[in-house]
């Protein structure tokens, strides 16, 4: 670092955490998707959620539009501030990583 003070962020930090919270993601995706479900079915938002009677098919197809939560629309929420975000900023975290990891020479 400068003057052993600073020492600059690790940006490669997200791929060096991918493993991990991919498989954190895709368990909190099942379980928040559950609870989107029995959410839409039992306690709707608006008026655009029903049921097509079939319990898988609800799963994957959502049985609510717009869920929301404390008034928090959470469709918007989850795609537009987080996935976005995310796969954002680990696109740059990889960039960095493989730079990194490739003695600091950019392979166009």
């Amino acid at each position: 670092g400068v003057c052993g003070v600073y020492t600059p962020y690790n940006f490669g930090i997200m791929y060096d955490l991918f493993p991990g919270s991919l498989s954190f993601l895709n368990i909190f995706g099942i379980v928040f998707c559950v609870f989107l479900m029995f959410k839409g079915l039992y306690f709707p938002s608006t008026d655009d959620n029903g049921s097509s009677g079939s319990w898988v098919k609800d799963y994957l197809w959502g049985t609510e539009l717009y869920p929301r939560v404390f008034g928090l629309d959470l469709k918007r929420f989850i795609n537009c501030r987080f996935s976005m975000t995310y796969w954002q900023l680990a696109g740059f975290s990889f960039c960095y990583r493989s730079y990194v990891l490739h003695d600091n020479e950019m392979d166009w």
